[in-house]
C-alpha cells in the first residue's frame, strides 16, 4: 500500500533517505526522481556521505556512497573490521 502511494505521486522532484536503510523497493518506486542515500552518525541525522541513484539500480542493497568533501567515514563490519572510506 506504502509503495502505491508513492508511486502515484508525480510532482516530487528529489527524495533523500537518511536514517535508515533505503532498500532497493524503496529506491525503485523512486526512478522518475533525483534520489540520494545519506549515511551518517547515529547520534545524528545528518549526513556524512552519500550515494546519487540511477536508473539502474543492482544487487540487493543501496550503497552508502562515498564521504562528503572535507569528511573521514570510518565503517564497522559486522566482523568488527574497521573499515575506512
Amino acid at each position: 500500500a506504502e509503495l502505491a502511494l508513492i508511486r502515484r505521486s508525480n510532482g516530487l522532484k528529489l527524495v533523500i533517505s537518511v536514517g535508515e536503510r533505503l532498500t532497493c523497493t524503496v529506491a525503485r518506486a523512486f526512478l522518475n526522481c533525483f534520489v540520494w542515500n545519506l549515511y551518517g552518525p547515529t547520534e545524528t541525522t545528518c549526513g556524512t556521505c552519500g550515494f546519487s541513484l540511477s536508473s539502474q539500480i543492482q544487487g540487493s542493497a543501496v550503497p552508502i556512497g562515498r564521504p562528503f568533501m572535507n569528511t573521514k567515514v570510518n565503517v564497522e563490519t559486522v566482523s568488527y573490521t574497521h573499515l575506512t572510506l
